[in-house]
């Protein structure tokens, strides 16, 4: 029986209605794997060896509350004990710590140890600058911290949306205009006064229709993505910001966009992907934890989990 360790926040924080890690947990059990869990903080490295301080769990997915999993036993182990690969799914921020993981795991990756995604992408790939590889798919797009340049930007445009670089689930994302009284305010604190880099695109109105989180799984485009939809007055359609999601097919937009970015995954290594679409823009690339699988699976009867683990 092989074992597989997933990197990832703690089990007792999962929504496991669109986690996505928790159907891959549930998909490794059955089909067999030993299936291990650790944090960020568990992977160390000493004597020329990278280990985790793992848990070997058991799941029962018929229960819906912090009782889903138990943990069988806990134990020091190389990384080269998961024959089935290390799967990396520790949520932003993508801060320095974060950053270090992905240090200790390239030496494993040296070791012959198998980590997914790969170490180099995970460090190499900010969700949302990734997009800029493909600046003729997305809204006109400025990455900056300086405050002239931020409000030429704003005037040139009118209505914006400002937001970091290293979050997720919407969090710290601004839609401003150019004649907002709170403009500057606003400004100042997603720059940290200035101190920080942020992105500012010109704003999509189809995006009060939603996005469209769409998966790329081993650069082939899934049939199924999730529509999400904001709640009303609001623009963040992010499942963890309070949008709604549901499972729907690609339209043919959707695929011009997904299969042109397959292409790059391919050849960036990275297993598992998932687009945010908004209207026929491309707006993020999301390699870190990119949720939704379960809403698909439960609605449509596809686990796509499966497609995932299918590397050996």
């Amino acid at each position: 029986m092989q074992n597989i360790l997933f990197i990832a926040n703690a089990l007792e924080t999962f929504n496991l209605k669109t986690d996505s890690t928790y159907l891959l947990l549930v998909t490794a059990q059955e089909m067999g794997y030993n299936v291990y869990c650790c944090q960020a903080c568990d992977i160390s490295y000493s004597n020329n060896q990278v280990y985790a301080q793992a848990n070997l769990i058991s799941i029962d997915n018929s229960r819906n509350d912090q009782n889903w999993f138990k943990v069988i036993n806990s134990t020091s182990l190389d990384l080269n004990y998961f024959s089935a690969g290390v799967h990396v799914r520790t949520d932003p921020p993508v801060d320095l710590e974060y950053l270090n993981l992905t240090q200790l795991l390239s030496i494993a990756e040296k070791q012959g140890v198998k980590v997914y995604n790969n170490s180099s992408s995970l460090r190499n790939f900010n969700e949302k600058l990734a997009i800029l590889n493909f600046s003729h798919l997305c809204t006109p797009t400025m990455i900056s911290k300086n405050k002239t340049a931020i409000l030429d930007f704003i005037n040139l445009h009118n209505s914006c949306v400002i937001k970091p670089l290293n979050q997720m689930a919407g969090r710290g994302v601004f839609k401003i205009d150019k004649n907002d009284i709170n403009l500057l305010a606003i400004i100042e604190i997603t720059t940290k006064y200035y101190n920080e880099t942020v992105m500012i695109q010109k704003f999509i109105p189809d995006v009060v229709n939603g996005d469209r989180r769409v998966f790329i799984i081993h650069g082939k485009v899934m049939e199924y993505c999730v529509c999400r939809v904001p709640q009303s007055g609001q623009i963040r359609s992010n499942l963890a910001a309070g949008g709604s999601g549901k499972a729907v097919t690609l339209t043919e937009d959707n695929y011009r966009i997904a299969n042109e970015v397959a292409i790059w995954l391919q050849q960036q290594k990275i297993i598992f992907a998932g687009l945010d679409i908004i209207g026929s823009y491309l707006n993020e690339i999301n390699i870190t934890s990119p949720t939704g699988l379960p809403l698909i699976n439960r609605e449509v009867g596809v686990n796509l989990a499966k497609i995932i683990l299918g590397t050996k």
